[in-house]
């Protein structure tokens, strides 16, 4: 299957696809990322967004950083 991943931060998404590429050839997966700010993340949060919701309740492999 495909790896879902959300990137919070200051960053765009073409960079974040750029850098996944190397990664999705050696998992041979898609990687699908979500790239939010933390100020959008924040308040999807708190207006209680299906996506984000789901995240924040479900597990969780932290890969870079932490709460």
């Amino acid at each position: 299957s495909d790896v879902d991943l959300l990137v919070i931060g200051k960053v765009e998404f073409t960079d974040v696809v750029l850098a996944l590429s190397a990664a999705q050839a050696t998992l041979r997966r898609e990687i699908n990322p979500t790239v939010l700010s933390r100020a959008e993340f924040e308040r999807k949060l708190q207006d209680a967004d299906g996506f984000v919701a789901q995240v924040w309740r479900g597990a969780k492999l932290w890969v870079v950083g932490a709460p």
